[in-house]
């Protein structure tokens, strides 16, 4: 789900409070809703007399408007002489990011794209998000296994680099962010009954996304509303992103010690070496004014940044990307800051780059245009950021999985569509930003659904009606080559490595004639032989139709050590699932419980030694990992 659909359920919630509402239009309702029509991506799906299709997103986005107001209140190996596989030849498309020489650039920068906006035939603001997760999961702030203790961390997109959750724990408690997002507590799990041992009140107006724990501190992510009044007499509420450091020493009684405030809508953040990371988005004010420089101009603890400190686009821009570090024994002072002007895009953190990438159409002669994807590296380590270099490739970025840097190299695969028909592509790129090498024109009339690039090979899911799974040998920088596919019914919208020459996907099985879903799918391919991967077993679980683990990586809960996949699905009702992968007998259904919480938060698995625990909403239940019995509950 994008930040927008989030962020309008999040006000949804808070201006249906105190009004009566049918069940179908509750949040957790509507979220469902817009989650259905995600999974389904490009393929319509029949289920018991019901069709739903992609595009019904934006219907029911204004769906939401409208309840706003009325409340108000993929046989084996193959060659195909499509893939054409080349050096490098495209550099023209890079150069280096640049700052301006003072403010009065950016302002014209900044009206000349509102201009265009007012003047196009669907203006309106686009809003930069993070990407819906390099290698296995790992722990974020901690290690997930400490001396005699085992427990889980939050599932990350780059190893080593932690990532805030709405649920944590450092082995001996459980972190839970309340459904009303004002709230965090601390869940003493000690025993075998749970108990509320702590609770982390935040301050009014401030409504939580996410946090970390480290150590005795706990940094809450989020927003704080800002009254905001202007020249004509309009009056407003705008977020600007928080990070707030509580004291938990003593968990009974949490204390509030630092709080860091940047211009913008919170985003993401990452952890890396004793630094955050925080990244918001700030659009340009309701009344731009050259005078006025909290119109256009970012800040970040009261101070605005400096030009230098802001990065120019190579197109027009209606927007930033506020990206500030800060040392976790200092929270509340930053260490450096940059903003990025933008029309719009995604973000991929690398171990040693932050990527922004946004797509563009290049218009073309009777109107057969085609889209690229821009892409900007900025260096970072140590709380510190380096100079920005910038890119294009062809064709869009589905997710962050099908975008990352290794060895000093970006690998980008992109769905094409300016040719009249859907293809993909592979790029790398070096580092800065020039084409090395490419692979295009695979996959006719089928779109990219999910990626995992490990390492000197990549696998690549695209989808029509059927799964074909590439892989492709990435070792030559400037001859990357597709050696092997395999097609099977269905699509995997999730990757992810499972031990030594194995990989997950997470998806949905289809009737391979009519492209109809039939349930949520796991399949695990052998890819101890690249040029020859094989699915060497698969479950579907019937009369489901989602998971939340299609839009949010943070979702499933892996564990090659344990043999643990779990995550949850939904179908009339929403269930969590754990399996186990046995070699020759494939995977073993050793959980089905159905979920009892409620509300719009994806749901969580996360375990302490043997037991684990399930959190949705407000709800936590226990569960013992040698037989899956029920031991206890607690609603906070």
């Amino acid at each position: 789900m994008t930040e927008k659909e989030k962020k309008i359920l999040e006000e949804l919630d808070t201006a249906t409070q105190d009004v009566e509402v049918p069940d179908s239009l509750l949040p957790e309702q509507i979220y469902r809703k817009i989650q259905e029509t995600e999974t389904v991506k490009k393929t319509s799906v029949r289920k018991r007399g019901k069709r739903i299709l992609t595009r019904a997103v934006l219907p029911l986005a204004a769906c939401l408007a409208l309840v706003l107001v009325a409340v108000q209140v993929m046989d084996g190996p193959r060659t195909d002489t499509r893939y054409t596989s080349s050096g490098s030849g495209d550099s023209e498309t890079h150069s280096q990011a640049v700052s301006p020489e003072d403010y009065s650039e950016i302002y014209a920068c900044l009206e000349a794209s509102a201009e265009e906006t007012a003047t196009s035939s669907d203006g309106g603001m686009v809003f930069l998000k993070e990407s819906a997760a390099d290698s296995a999961a790992s722990s974020d702030m901690g290690a997930a296994r400490s001396g005699t203790e085992s427990y889980s961390g939050t599932n990350v997109r780059t190893e080593g680099v932690g990532e805030a959750d709405i649920v944590k724990t450092d082995g001996t408690r459980l972190y839970v962010l309340r459904e009303n997002q004002q709230e965090i507590s601390i869940v003493d799990v000690s025993g075998t009954v749970m108990k509320e041992a702590g609770r982390i009140q935040l301050e009014e107006g401030v409504t939580a996304r996410e946090f970390y724990v480290q150590d005795s501190s706990l940094f809450v992510l989020g927003n704080r509303e800002k009254a905001v009044s202007f020249s004509s007499g309009y009056e407003n509420y705008e977020n600007e992103t928080v990070c707030v450091t509580y004291d938990i020493s003593d968990v009974s009684a949490p204390v509030e010690t630092d709080t860091l405030v940047q211009s913008g809508y919170y985003i993401t953040s990452r952890f890396a070496d004793g630094f955050l990371y925080l990244f918001s988005q700030f659009d340009v004010g309701y009344e731009m004014s050259s005078s006025n420089l909290d119109s256009y101009i970012p800040q970040v603890r009261g101070n605005y940044l400096a030009a230098g400190e802001i990065l120019m686009p190579d197109e027009h821009a209606s927007q930033y990307l506020v990206v500030t570090s800060v040392n976790t024994e200092k929270p509340g002072e930053p260490v450096d800051k940059k903003a990025v002007l933008s029309n719009y895009g995604e973000c991929y953190v690398g171990s040693d780059s932050i990527y922004i990438y946004e797509s563009k159409y290049v218009p073309g002669p009777a109107g057969n245009g085609t889209n690229r994807t821009s892409i900007l590296r900025l260096p970072y380590g140590k709380g510190a950021f380096g100079e920005g270099a910038r890119g294009e490739v062809n064709g869009t970025v589905h997710d962050s999985f099908c975008i990352d840097e290794y060895d000093g190299y970006l690998r980008v695969v992109t769905t094409f569509s300016g040719t009249g028909s859907e293809t993909s592509a592979v790029y790398i790129l070096n580092q800065d930003m020039e084409i090395t090498g490419k692979i295009e024109d695979l996959a006719r009339g089928e779109s990219v659904y999910s990626a995992r690039l490990m390492g000197d090979t990549g696998y690549f899911v695209t989808y029509e009606q059927t799964d074909p799974l590439f892989s492709v040998d990435l070792s030559s920088p400037s001859k990357p080559q597709i050696i092997g596919s395999l097609k099977i019914p269905g699509f995997s919208d999730y990757l992810h490595p499972y031990g030594e020459g194995l990989l997950i996907g997470i998806g949905m099985d289809t009737d391979p004639e009519t492209g109809i879903t039939e349930g949520v799918k796991i399949s695990m391919f052998d890819i101890s032989s690249p040029e020859d991967v094989r699915e060497v077993a698969s479950y579907t679980i019937e009369d489901t139709y989602y998971t939340d683990v299609s839009s949010d990586y943070k979702a499933v809960l892996i564990d090659t050590e344990k043999n643990l996949i779990g995550f949850s699905a939904s179908g009339d009702q929403e269930h969590y699932y754990v399996f186990q992968y046995k070699e020759g007998e494939g995977f073993v259904l050793a959980m089905d419980e159905e979920v009892n919480g409620g509300g719009w938060q994806t749901t969580r698995g996360v375990y302490i030694e043997d037991t684990l625990y399930v959190v949705k909403g407000n709800a936590v239940e226990s569960y013992d990992m040698k037989n899956y019995q029920k031991i206890d509950d607690i609603l906070l």
